[in-house]
């Protein structure tokens, strides 16, 4: 079993915002599962994957699978998501 390590691509810098999960052992691009662009991904310490959308937030397992999905309160747009609790 192949150990892979996965860094979040977060750009926000450039013009062209890019979000996204690399594969370090490939340098491709993770597939996320659900719909619509990808406004951040945030990685956490038990290995959980948090990707935000438009159409709310995700919470996935280490092998993407998803275990939660919210909608995200209005008053919550433009804020950055640094951690989540249940």
């Amino acid at each position: 079993m192949v150990n892979r390590q996965f860094v979040p691509l977060d750009v926000p810098w450039q013009n062209n915002c890019s979000f996204g999960v690399i594969d370090t052992t490939t340098g491709a691009m993770a597939k996320l599962p659900g719909n619509g662009e990808i406004r951040g991904v945030l990685l956490t310490v038990d290995g959980k994957v948090l990707v935000r959308r438009a159409s709310g937030i995700s919470v996935l397992d280490s092998s993407f699978t998803p275990l939660v999905e919210a909608a995200e309160p209005a008053e919550f747009d433009g804020l950055h998501v640094l951690a989540y609790q249940v």
